[in-house]
């Protein structure tokens, strides 16, 4: 796969298979992982950091979807804040 960086955007969600993007907006995908499984993880990832920022310790969280992309980000970064949470699954 060559060099092969991942970005997400805020205001325009994933870029596509070429692209010029900034360097301090990008990073080197993990040699173990494919193309997919890291812009998947940079995504979710993203996603999950951005409603986190709304949880604060004692929180009670209901994790609708808490075994998909964004709900697994999503439970972990509402443990390390100090809330307690239910992910709902199926």
């Amino acid at each position: 796969w060559g060099l092969c960086v991942a970005q997400f955007h805020q205001n325009h969600g994933g870029l596509g298979e070429y692209a010029i993007v900034k360097a301090s907006q990008s990073e080197r995908k993990p040699s173990g992982l494919s193309p997919s499984q890291a812009a998947a993880t940079a995504s979710s990832g993203t996603s999950a950091v951005v409603v986190s920022r709304e949880i604060k310790e004692g929180d009670r969280v209901l994790v609708i979807g808490g075994s998909g992309g964004v709900g697994t980000f999503l439970v972990q970064l509402a443990k390390l804040k100090g809330a307690s949470f239910v992910a709902a699954v199926s």
